[in-house]
């Protein structure tokens, strides 16, 4: 352990070192003779390498040639890949280095924290909300029913419930308030929204699913109780 503490400051302080000569350089020289954009976009690349060979759950040893094609190629590029790594940290700075779009490391690290979830009782529901949130509401546009539909299907379902009432659109909330099966909402939702087809169908839904666990509707009148 100590081994390799020492080892990473040794490599801090040359990478330190380098850049200091290099910024020596750059002082004397004018910007005819000398490329400060290149110079700028090796060092951040050269930040990144490191990071990612000095990742300790699972290190990437990438020479630079590599990560430069990486960065090139979109359908496989640096930044998924470090995402399934679940090296987010290093993903959202990928992302502002490289003018990425950041909002596909938010939605990626909101679902990944959705699902880590292993007991949805209201403290964790509570803890994962208030976690997310400040973030996620400062996206441009968010959807929450697609927040909502990922907390379905990972079984998270009070957490869904809470991330739908940030959409302000009644109807296109109530196909998830019917998969939730909270059906006091999804006919609170579609008598808002004065669509006469929307209750016709939320009252469908209902009855359909209501029917076939109570038996064949004899008892579907408790339903509305």
């Amino acid at each position: 352990m100590g081994e390799n503490n020492k080892k990473t400051d040794g490599q801090k302080k040359l990478q330190n070192f380098f850049l200091r000569v290099a910024n020596y350089g750059k002082s004397i020289f004018g910007k005819a003779e000398f490329n400060f954009d290149k110079f700028n976009n090796l060092c951040m690349n050269l930040r990144i390498i490191n990071a990612l060979r000095n990742f300790k759950e699972k290190p990437r040893f990438l020479t630079l040639e590599e990560y430069q094609n990486l960065i090139l190629d979109p359908t496989d590029n640096i930044l998924k890949k470090t995402m399934r790594q679940l090296n987010f940290k290093l993903a959202f700075k990928i992302a502002k280095y490289l003018r990425l779009p950041e909002k596909d490391v938010y939605l990626k690290y909101a679902f990944k924290t959705i699902k880590k979830i292993e007991v949805e009782d209201d403290s964790e529901v509570n803890t994962a909300y208030n976690k997310l949130m400040p973030m996620l509401k400062n996206l441009e546009n968010i959807s929450y029913i697609d927040i909502a539909k990922k907390c379905i299907k990972y079984k998270k379902f009070k957490l869904g419930a809470k991330f739908l009432e940030n959409e302000k659109s009644s109807i296109v909330k109530i196909p998830q308030y019917l998969e939730l099966k909270d059906w006091k909402k999804s006919i609170e939702l579609a008598i808002q929204s004065n669509d006469i087809n929307a209750l016709m169908i939320v009252l469908d839904n209902i009855y359909k699913v209501e029917a076939k666990s109570l038996g064949g509707g004899k008892q579907i009148n408790k339903v509305f109780v």
